[in-house]
Order: C-alpha cells, then sequence, then structure tokens
C-alpha cells in the first residue's frame, strides 16, 4: 500500500498525507462514500481531530474553500496519477513479463520509482519529466501488449 506524505496548512487544517488504501476500500468519514485513496487531515485547534476523507469532501471541512483546496493539494494528485500510472505498468509488466519494453523494468525498479515519487522532494519539473517517462513507458507496454494479442489471434 502506497502513502504519500504531506505536511501542507490549510486554514485550521493540516494535510498529512495519502493514504492507498488498495484492494480494502474503506469509507470517507464525512460523506460515507466508499475511497481508495483517503486524504488524511488532522484538526489543528482544539479539540484536535483526524479525519480520513475522499478527496472531493476536502472543500467541504470547515473553512477550507475549493480554491485553497485545489492549490494545496494539486502537487499531491499529480503525484497520485503518477503513481496510479506507474501502477498499471507494473501490474501489466508483471502478468506477461513479455510486454515490457526492456530488461531494466525490474520488481525493484518499479520500487525504487513508486518511492521516489511518493516520498521524494522532487521540483514540478522532474516529476513532469518522470510523468513523461512514465507515459512513454505505459504506451510502450500498451504497444506491446497489442501486438501480443493480435499473435495470439493468428494461432
Amino acid at each position: 500500500m502506497l502513502t504519500i506524505p504531506a505536511m501542507a496548512r490549510m486554514g485550521p487544517w493540516m494535510f498529512l498525507g495519502i493514504k492507498d488504501l488498495g484492494s480494502v476500500s474503506g469509507n470517507c468519514e464525512r460523506c460515507g462514500e466508499p475511497i481508495r485513496y483517503v486524504w488524511v487531515m488532522e484538526l489543528q485547534r482544539e479539540p484536535k481531530k483526524v479525519v480520513r476523507i475522499g478527496s472531493t469532501c476536502g472543500p467541504m471541512l470547515e473553512e477550507v474553500s475549493e480554491h485553497l483546496w485545489k492549490t494545496v493539494t494539486e502537487p499531491f494528485h499529480y503525484r497520485l496519477s503518477l503513481l496510479k500510472r506507474l501502477e498499471r505498468c507494473a501490474r501489466r509488466i508483471s502478468q506477461d513479463p513479455v510486454v515490457s519494453p526492456g530488461p531494466d523494468y525490474t520488481p525493484e525498479w518499479f520500487a525504487a520509482m513508486r518511492k521516489r515519487v511518493a516520498e521524494g522532494d522532487l521540483r514540478r519539473g522532474q516529476l513532469r519529466a518522470l510523468g513523461q517517462n512514465f507515459s512513454r513507458l505505459d504506451e510502450a507496454v500498451r504497444y506491446r501488449m497489442r501486438g501480443r494479442d493480435s499473435d495470439d489471434h493468428e494461432e
């Protein structure tokens, strides 16, 4: 399960990070909707409390506007989308190693990339470059999967 740590202030709240619940889904503590990615928020005044919500309920918290939520969480949304793309490629390659575009894409490589994206103190430009690389990897894997599917139909 992934965790994207954060320490970002939003009004009286501190955004602590995003936790991926994986196959065990949870529910938003505000609206009760099922969620996989939990946004952990801590109220910084008394009585202190921690809430685990979905990303759509963030702006509904006391003294958090839609604009404030979007501004503060945008980099974390981007990291989450990169991690999802990376996970999809890792899953496809682990299910069928033949679709890997090269020998460097090992489980260890994927683990290192996950850690770098989730925990790294990468600047926006570095994240964007990784995102472009992950997109190319995803395209290469999908291309090889299509070729593999057409080979199966010819037999």
